[in-house]
Parts: C-alpha cells; structure tokens; sequence
C-alpha cells in the first residue's frame, strides 16, 4: 500500500525514521589529576549520555601522565536493589605513550577515550589512545632562515686564470661524480625527514564489571546452539504430536476409511495399543524428552503403518497398471 501510495500524485508520504536511544541518564567519574603530591583527592562527574541520546559514540578527553580509571554509572537508580554502576575501565600504558609522543616532539599529548553507547542501552570503553600534535620545526627553520639555494651564492672566483679549457673541462667531469651521489643522499635524507610522525599510540583499556557482564564470543555461540536445538526439539515434538492424532484419526471405527479396508483387525490393534503408549509417554515424559526421543518413538510406530500404506497404493495403482497391460 505505502509503496503503491508513492507512485500515485493523490498521496503524500514521508519517511518516517527510527532511532533506538537510551533511556536512562549515564554518566562518567574518574579521580582529577593530582597537582601536588599532598592534594586532596577530588573526583569528576560528566553526563556523558542523557536519558534520550541516540544509540552512538562520545570521546573524552583527559590530560594526564598516568594510568586512570574511568567509572560508568546510571545516574539514578534504575530499579530496586539495581547496581547503577555498569562498569570500571582501567586505561593502562599512559606514561609510556606520553613520553614516546614526548620524545616525537609532541606538544601537550593528551588521552582520549571512546565511549559507545549500544543499542540494548549498554555503554561501554570501546577505544583509548595517546595523542599529540607533534609540530613540524623544518618549516619554522626555512621560514626564519631564508633560501639556502645554490642561486643566491655568489660564484667563487678561482685563483688560477691561466687553466686551460681542456683542462677545466676535465676537471668538471671528474667531479661530476662525487657531486650526483651527494645530492642524492641529501634527497634520501629529506625524503626521510619529510614522513610524517606517528603522533597516536593506542592504550589498553582494561574492564572490570560490577554488575551482570555481557556474553563473550564463546558464550554467545554456545546460546544459539542451544536455541537450535531447542528449536529442533520443538520441531520434532509437534511434528510428533500431529502424527499421533493423524494415526488416531484412522483407527476412528464409526467410519470406513481407506486405511480400515487396506488393514487387518490385528494390524489395527498393534497400532492402536502403540498409540496409547505413545500418547501417555507424551503427556508424561513429553516436556524432558530429548529430539532422539521423539524420533525413536515415531518411527517405531511408522513400522507398524508402512505395511498398510504399502498395500494401499498397490490398491490404488492397480487399475492404471492393468489398463496399462491391456495396450
């Protein structure tokens, strides 16, 4: 209908677009940075994620030397006797990168840290890294030195006049070697000097949870083979369960049925006693009972029916194939 409505000029639509957010506030603590060695320990609280915040990513930015510890907590509490801290993150390996940045030349290096917010409503320390903006000083020292070409320096005068032109010819060209392997090694060097400096380091990120932790990969594999199986056995019991009534439905003696002429009183009865059985196996032992089972249980009882069906479709197909004789 929507799509049919778009292709027409009667209707009007417009898309309509859905985004999962969060539905409790979130919000990040973690100790400030002490500025002396006897200053009091203060801690910082920021509302990283308000109730409302669509389903995505925030970066913190944090100025310190050493290793911290970031807390994700619910704001409120969000039912009774509910933790509201989801988590601790612990960002290890900080004073390591901030003197590699140091020694790169970066100026101030901070950390950062990623904060995602999924869309079961889950936050979580995705990323942590050392930056820094490392400042290229070849073009300060161009800018203030000036051109060092080979156009701006005056020519040497050469004390001997009298040289002959072969004989200054001679010496140009045996010095044209020693002067092309220089310069290419100057070109070397710069090309080294003008890569770019890693100026990002990641960090580890170490998370310790207080409250229910999410499903590891292994965990989460483990769970769908058991909803498989769950589903299989599901399966087998229904399919099971209307096979008993379809069997049930063919003993019925207040009506004459295919099945009743193409069986004997004592072929009935053995299916009849069987599905009793089965029946009260199903009510009994019915939920507990594993897919095998069913399929055990089935199959005992399609090996009293085969016989009968067998002879059935020899009945039925009798008079296709006489006629077909008689040709």
């Amino acid at each position: 209908a929507e799509h049919g409505a778009s292709l027409s000029r009667q209707f009007k639509t417009k898309n309509i677009e859905v985004n999962d957010v969060g539905v409790y506030d979130v919000q990040a603590s973690y100790a400030a940075a002490a500025t002396s060695p006897n200053a009091r320990l203060r801690t910082i609280t920021t509302l990283i994620f308000p109730a409302g915040s669509k389903v995505g990513t925030k970066t913190l930015t944090f100025k310190r030397k050493e290793d911290f510890t970031i807390s994700l907590d619910y704001r409120t509490p969000v039912a009774s006797g509910f933790l509201t801290r989801m988590l601790e993150a612990e960002i290890v390996g900080v004073s390591e990168a901030i003197a590699n940045l140091t020694e790169r030349g970066a100026v101030d290096p901070i950390v950062k840290a990623t904060l995602t917010l999924s869309e079961s409503g889950f936050v979580s320390v995705s990323d942590a890294i050392a930056f820094g903006e490392i400042k290229d000083h070849r073009k300060l020292k161009g800018f203030f030195a000036g051109s060092t070409s080979a156009e701006n320096t005056p020519p040497r005068e050469t004390a001997e006049t009298s040289e002959t032109a072969s004989g200054s010819s001679t010496g140009s060209s045996s010095s044209a070697g020693p002067e092309s392997t220089t310069t290419e090694k100057q070109e070397k060097e710069e090309k080294k000097k003008a890569q770019p400096v890693e100026n990002t380091i990641s960090l580890t990120v170490d998370v310790k949870f207080t409250a229910i932790p999410p499903m590891t990969v292994e965990e989460k594999q483990e769970a769908r083979k058991r909803k498989r199986l769950k589903a299989r056995r599901e399966e087998a019991r229904n399919t099971f369960e209307s096979y008993l009534h379809r069997l049930r439905d063919l003993l019925d003696e207040s009506r004459e049925t295919p099945f009743k002429k193409c069986s004997q009183v004592s072929e009935r009865e053995a299916i009849a006693a069987k599905l009793d059985e089965s029946f009260q196996w199903l009510f009994e032992r019915g939920d507990l009972a594993e897919t095998s089972q069913f399929l055990d249980k089935r199959i005992a009882l399609e090996t009293l029916e085969k016989p009968i069906v067998h002879r059935y479709k020899e009945i039925e197909a009798f008079p296709e194939a006489l006629n077909n004789s008689q040709k």
